[in-house]
């Protein structure tokens, strides 16, 4: 599903229709960090592989979920592209190229673990850090989300707390990369 109207002049906009799609930008121009893939991806990549380090994507279809943490992330100077599906997150991903995506597991079109192994096998996006935001709990539950490369999982309702410490964490990785 698509958001209405161009991303850029929408301060908000949620959409219920079989799914939910938000973007949430902020007014600030989002600083770009230069990411260095390793292994075959590193080499002729050059500095031409960025992420935007301000740049948050957020996909869960629970609407009343993803407003919130939309608004805490923006209160908090972050543009977020939020989606209700997996392809969407897939797309919105290689669109915005976000330093960080935060997943839900269980969506439509496609689950937050196939997102990840996709995420994962582009070169481009190497220096993403994937966050599993989920209702669930198990054992089974993370450990496939470690096989599929997140680098964390966080059960609901993830303390805001954790979720502002590991974007900072990426941020800092991120310029530690640069120098």
């Amino acid at each position: 599903m698509e958001c209405a109207g161009p991303e850029a002049s929408t301060a908000s906009r949620i959409q219920r229709s079989g799914g939910l799609c938000c973007s949430r930008p902020h007014p600030k121009r989002s600083r770009v960090a230069p990411v260095r893939p390793q292994g075959s991806a590193a080499r002729g990549a050059g500095d031409s592989m960025r992420l935007n380090e301000n740049v948050i994507v957020l996909a869960d279809d629970d609407a009343e979920m993803c407003k919130s943490f939309a608004m805490m992330f923006e209160a908090k100077g972050y543009a977020v592209h939020a989606c209700g599906d997996g392809l969407r997150a897939l797309s919105l991903c290689k669109e915005k190229r976000p330093a960080v995506v935060l997943l839900d597991l269980d969506m439509p079109k496609l689950d937050g673990y196939e997102v990840a192994r996709r995420l994962r096998a582009d070169p481009d996006l190497a220096g993403l850090r994937i966050v599993a935001v989920t209702g669930r709990s198990d054992e089974k539950a993370s450990a496939l989300a470690w096989e599929a490369g997140f680098h964390d999982f966080l059960s609901k309702p993830a303390p805001v707390s954790m979720l502002l410490a590991m974007i900072r964490s990426t941020r800092e990785i991120q310029a530690i990369r640069d120098e």
